[in-house]
């Protein structure tokens, strides 16, 4: 049975498509899940850019990084202004 997404506010409406149904991907524990990357110094926050390239807010290293295609780690961001920052979410 197919669930629907049932949208909580309106503003759910202009980034996401509330006629689409949810799609199971994997269960836990189960064969379709792993471990993607560990230890991730606590990161969040996270997102792919334009070139599918892992962008994280690292909080306990308090730096932005990027995980290129081929696996090594690119430091984008361990500043603001001059300064170190306690929480890189807190820069944008």
């Amino acid at each position: 049975m197919a669930t629907k997404i049932e949208p909580l506010a309106p503003e759910m409406e202009k980034i996401i498509d509330v006629s689409q149904t949810i799609q199971h991907l994997a269960d836990v524990p189960g064969q379709g899940v792993t471990v993607f990357k560990g230890p991730t110094n606590r990161a969040n926050g996270l997102t792919r850019d334009l070139q599918g390239r892992l962008l994280a807010c690292e909080h306990d290293s308090r730096r932005v990084t990027r995980q290129e295609l081929d696996g090594r780690l690119t430091v984008i961001a361990n500043s603001f202004q001059g300064r170190r920052s306690t929480a890189p979410t807190t820069w944008w």
